[in-house]
């Protein structure tokens, strides 16, 4: 069964709350290479201890789990901070979110719906509601195989994003296909 929307939505609002703690810590004390990575799924997580010799060390374990590591360490490789499944954010109102498209994970044979979690809508800017609409137009050239439309659109992006990730990601897939 799906999570209650309302924990899925707390789950969010935390990731957010932590991604905007980050920003002013590295703001504050000017260091540019602090990051954070959070990956989110829903899904039935299991509580248990492990270990021996007097000590115990609780985790949690179970496919959710697994794939919210995963999800998390995808944030490495494409450049971003809070990703997600789209059925975390699914009915969940009032969020500005980026689909990236369907990644596979290791454990998962179908490839799995990821968006970046970027904003509350009453706290986006219209630099990230306008990132977030040239991206679909763009992604959408990529996943109908228009790689070289697709590589100018994600181009384009860049001069205006030069540091956004998903989109180096995608214009490097793009010329690797070229």
């Amino acid at each position: 069964a799906q999570p209650d929307v309302e924990v899925r939505k707390k789950a969010v609002l935390a990731a957010l709350d932590a991604g905007s703690a980050v920003n002013l810590f590295r703001n504050r004390h000017n260091m540019a290479t602090a990051s954070l990575r959070i990956g989110l799924e829903a899904g039935q997580v299991y509580i248990g201890h492990a270990g021996g010799g007097g000590k115990f060390v609780f985790s949690i374990v179970g496919d959710c789990a697994n794939t919210a590591s995963r999800i998390e360490g995808l944030n490495k490789h494409i450049g971003t901070q809070i990703l997600a499944t789209d059925s975390v954010v699914d009915g969940i109102a009032g969020l500005l979110v980026r689909p990236l498209g369907a990644f596979q994970f290791v454990g998962n044979s179908d490839g799995l719906a990821i968006v970046e979690i970027i904003a509350q809508h009453s706290n986006a800017s219209e630099e990230q509601r306008l990132l977030t609409e040239r991206f679909a137009e763009t992604l959408a050239r990529f996943h109908a195989s228009q790689w070289k439309e697709a590589a100018t659109g994600f181009e384009q992006i860049l001069s205006s994003y030069p540091q956004d990730g998903p989109t180096r990601f995608y214009l490097a897939r793009c010329r690797q296909y070229l």
